[in-house]
């Protein structure tokens, strides 16, 4: 049975006995001894070199009673306090945590009930009230409080230096998801960059101190970029992480620019140049910096799909991806509103069709036309009128172009079982022509309708568009 926070009992023990293990002395169940990011902090090596950081630090320790904190109840109240003590106890603490990601009885652990854990959330509570969390329970915060203090170290024994390498081994074992170890990181950069924007706000202390912590943070998040690469979905994607290294490009402190050069070059170099209107937005001077970063790097050819992927389609693979600015949003009064210290915004509106016009025509009477010739049972309209579709969704923007296709797919899916090898032929090449406009920007939208709940209409006729649609899906992914 899971208790009212969701841990269950045999995990709680697990974290109480890897932590009295250590304290003590003892094995900690590991496959062997001396691995890890904390190798130097085995049982007979901390004998060796004197008393144990935790040990004394326990000594002085003023004894509490647990309280409703999620760390005090899994790994207990003095290692709680501990995170927070000084830098022996908190290098002390990091061995504890690699001792626990080593140990065999980790695999008893979901990814879930990992998180749960380790960021002091409620398993009980549904994703979006338990994200929060609390900041004295969250271990990964503290974690990146430690990496930024007094603006980071490059030194390699340093404590900042351990806690990033602390994040990274969590990430490695598979048991916390870079997408939530990039969240707080992500947004830390984002309210610094906002900050920065403001100095006129700030204390001199915190001006002072701000823009070395923002480069730590860059640092960091280019050093997850090289070692993990960029996903495909979630946070930890090209179209989120772009803008606020633009942002940091644009800065006006050389070791913020220096620290954001370092998370672009593996950027690019794994997913593709930018596209003129994303460097326009740079200064000149700013500009030519970054390319000459870049003049010796091998880039694949061709815009980022991610550079032109909807914010829409962002939000609906992650919905925290909502807080952030996505690529395709920016725009040179989008990128004036940043550099002025705005919040981002959620999704834009879709733009009006009525504001475009092809050949005289508003797209916006073309488009209801088209949605009415798409279901004409004469094969040379339909056929016509799917031909019209894909040329009009070229001729304008990617956002605007969604407004057009998205009503379409229902007439274009319901014609997939059609009786007429034209029609079959003609709908499943509209829909794959449509998954590849704007460098297959919208790919993954068309996918998803094709994939979706089937045309209003008849039970029969539902299950007639199935398989047709089965087997457009496997053609929409093999050319993906």
């Amino acid at each position: 049975m899971r208790d009212a926070l969701g841990v269950s009992e045999a995990s709680q023990a697990m974290w109480y006995e890897s932590y009295a293990a250590y304290a003590h002395g003892a094995p900690t169940g590991r496959p062997r001894a001396g691995t890890g990011a904390h190798a130097a902090n085995t049982p007979e090596r901390r004998r060796s070199k004197g008393p144990v950081p935790l040990a004394e630090f326990q000594k002085g320790w003023q004894a509490r009673s647990p309280h409703d904190a999620l760390l005090d109840r899994v790994v207990g109240p003095m290692v709680h306090d501990a995170l927070r003590a000084g830098l022996d106890v908190f290098l002390a603490s990091l061995a504890v945590l690699d001792a626990l990601l080593q140990d065999p009885r980790t695999a008893s652990l979901d990814q879930d009930e990992f998180v749960a854990l380790f960021r002091g959330r409620q398993m009980l509570l549904p994703v979006e009230e338990a994200q929060a969390g609390n900041a004295d329970d969250d271990c990964l915060l503290a974690l990146l409080d430690q990496a930024e203090e007094g603006g980071g170290s490059s030194k390699a024994s340093s404590p900042h230096q351990a806690a990033a390498a602390a994040i990274c081994s969590c990430i490695r074992s598979g048991k916390l998801p870079l997408s939530e170890a990039a969240w707080p990181l992500l947004g830390r950069i984002d309210d610094r960059l906002r900050s920065e924007a403001a100095q006129g706000k700030m204390d001199k202390k915190e001006a002072a101190l701000g823009p070395k912590c923002l480069a730590t943070n860059f640092r960091l998040l280019g050093g997850w970029i090289r070692e993990f690469g960029l996903q495909s979905g979630g946070l930890f994607r090209r179209a989120l992480v772009l803008p606020l290294v633009l942002r940091g490009l644009a800065s006006e402190h050389s070791k913020v620019r220096a620290a954001a050069g370092e998370a672009l070059v593996p950027m690019l170099a794994a997913g593709g140049d930018l596209e003129e209107r994303l460097w326009a937005l740079l200064p000149s001077k700013r500009r030519r910096a970054a390319k000459e970063l870049l003049a010796s790097q091998e880039m694949p050819p061709g815009p980022c799909h991610d550079d032109l992927v909807p914010k829409t389609v962002v939000v609906s693979t992650d919905a925290r991806a909502a807080g952030f600015t996505c690529a395709s949003e920016l725009t040179a009064e989008v990128w004036a509103g940043l550099l002025a210290g705005q919040e981002p915004g959620a999704a834009p509106p879709q733009p009006q069709l009525s504001q475009y016009v092809l050949c005289g025509y508003q797209v916006s009477l073309l488009q209801s036309s088209l949605v009415s010739f798409l279901g004409d049972s004469v094969t040379a309209v339909f056929i016509a009128a799917a031909d019209l579709l894909q040329k009009v969704c070229e001729r304008v923007p990617a956002d605007a172009a969604a407004a057009v296709w998205e009503p379409s797919m229902g007439p274009l899916i319901a014609r997939l079982p059609d009786t007429s090898a034209k029609v079959r032929a003609k709908a499943s090449e509209a829909i794959l022509a449509l998954a590849g406009l704007h460098a297959g920007a919208v790919g993954e939208a068309v996918a998803a309708a094709v994939a979706g709940p089937g045309p209003a209409g008849e039970a029969a006729d539902a299950g007639r568009c199935a398989g047709p649609r089965l087997q457009l899906l496997a053609r929409l992914l093999r050319a993906a």
